[in-house]
């Protein structure tokens, strides 16, 4: 009985093991990647997906496509932009910006900012960014602002389950969608009944933006 059992211990945690290492695995890709500078100057190398933009504090860029001793850190505060190409010819832009909490960010109280590397989604009267992280869940977190505004809100934490179904969205959305798109009515009204929610914010900043485009030229 002994043995059936340290048998069976063993079993499950290699399965673990397994499933842990193949997680890792997936967050661990590398693409090529250009790291710009604000004095201009540019730095090509590798980066990876997983845990797409959570560095808080900078980024690290590998001369080989994978973790190595030769990685180059670089601070927020010496950093542009980031291209990560996915795809040949198609590269995803990230940029450094400083975003607090839904909460705060409706009230303008901007006292403890917080800097993320995030990928740009959307610009135009609205801005959207977001961060991803890969594990045995996805996550993504988005942040909007207002263009020339200089801190972001955190307004949405999405997480789904591998295959990105059934997902659950974090309350910040409901704290500041009316903030946000506040003067596009039709648009609240569709949230409100629960048909567009924080898992359709490229979607609906994407909307947004069109219509106060249409604004203006019917001015």
């Amino acid at each position: 009985m002994k043995v059936v059992k340290l048998l069976l211990a063993l079993m499950t945690f290699c399965f673990a093991m397994g499933v842990s290492q193949a997680a890792e695995k997936e967050a661990a890709k590398y693409y090529p990647a250009v790291v710009v500078k604000k004095d201009g100057t540019k730095d090509e190398g590798f980066m990876t997906v997983g845990y797409f933009g959570s560095a808080s504090y900078g980024v690290w860029l590998a001369p080989v496509p994978r973790k190595s001793k030769e990685d180059k850190f670089y601070a927020s505060s010496d950093v542009s932009q980031v291209y990560l190409n996915i795809e040949e010819g198609s590269y995803l832009l990230r940029e450094p910006i400083k975003w607090v909490y839904a909460n705060f960010y409706v009230k303008n109280n901007y006292k403890h900012t917080q800097d993320v590397f995030a990928l740009v989604l959307e610009k135009g009267d609205l801005e959207l960014y977001a961060i991803y992280y890969e594990g045995y869940k996805k996550f993504t977190n988005y942040y909007c602002k207002r263009k020339g505004e200089e801190v972001a809100g955190l307004v949405a934490i999405v997480e789904c389950n591998r295959k990105g179904e059934r997902c659950d969205v974090s309350d910040h959305f409901e704290a500041s969608y009316k903030h946000l798109f506040g003067d596009y009515p039709d648009l609240c009204k569709q949230i409100e009944e629960e048909k567009l929610t924080g898992e359709h914010l490229p979607e609906i900043v994407k909307e947004y933006n069109r219509y106060k485009a249409e604004k203006k030229i019917g001015k």
